[in-house]
C-alpha cells in the first residue's frame, strides 16, 4: 500500500509497509505547487490526485497561483484575532490560477506534462473530496 502526499509544494508517496518515502516532483515551490487543495474558501492538506489502476501512475496538476492577488479573512474572538491569507482572483482581475496537468510515473519518478496550454482553474476546481473514495481517488492513499 502506498500514500501520496505533498511536501514543501512537492508530491511524495510513501509505502506504508517498509515507511520508504520518494520523491516524486522537484520543481514545487510557493504558490506554484503540486496536487493542491486549495482553490477557493475551502482548503485541506490533502493532496488532489488519482491512480492509475495499476498504481504505478498518478494524475495531478501543478498550480500557479504566482501572480493572483490575496484574499484576507479576519476571525475575531476573544483576545487577539486571526489572519488568514491565501490566493484568490476576483472578477476583473487579469491574473487568475493556471493548472497544468501531469501525470507522474510512481515506480521511476518522472513527471509528464501534457502538451496543451494551461487552464484557468475554476474556483471550484478539483478537490479531493470530490473525488471517488474507492482507492483510486483522491484520498492520496492506494493498495
Amino acid at each position: 500500500m502506498r500514500a501520496a502526499y505533498i511536501r514543501d509544494y512537492n508530491l511524495w508517496v510513501r509505502e506504508i509497509a517498509t515507511g520508504r518515502e520518494t520523491q516524486l516532483t522537484t520543481d514545487g515551490q510557493k504558490d506554484f505547487g503540486y496536487a493542491t487543495d486549495n482553490a477557493g474558501w475551502v482548503k485541506s492538506d490533502r493532496p488532489v490526485l488519482v491512480w492509475s489502476p495499476d498504481s504505478r501512475k498518478i494524475a495531478t496538476f501543478q498550480q500557479d497561483d504566482r501572480p493572483v492577488g490575496e484574499m484576507y479573512l479576519v476571525t475575531t474572538k476573544v483576545g487577539h484575532p486571526e489572519l488568514q491569507q491565501w490566493k484568490y482572483p476576483l472578477p476583473g482581475d487579469s491574473a487568475i490560477s493556471m493548472i497544468h496537468r501531469v501525470v507522474i510515473n510512481v515506480d521511476t519518478p518522472r513527471v509528464i506534462r501534457f502538451q496543451m496550454l494551461s487552464e484557468r482553474a475554476p474556483l471550484h476546481a478539483l478537490r479531493s473530496r470530490d473525488l471517488p473514495r474507492d482507492g483510486m481517488g483522491g484520498c492520496g492513499v492506494v493498495s
